[in-house]
């Protein structure tokens, strides 16, 4: 379970990878490994964001 603490570190961590994606210096592999953790951000901060029960 994810709490609203964390939820800081997951904001940072998103905005990192966009930084990583979006430099053209960075090599096509790291590029992808970032839009995977991307993702998996993107996943977590949305139900963090869902009501809960």
């Amino acid at each position: 379970m994810i709490t609203s603490e964390q939820l800081p570190f997951y904001d940072s961590h998103g905005r990192k990878q966009l930084e990583i994606i979006n430099n053209p210096r960075i090599p096509t592999v790291c590029r992808e490994l970032a839009e995977r953790e991307l993702d998996t951000t993107n996943r977590v901060l949305t139900m963090a964001k869902e009501p809960r029960p």
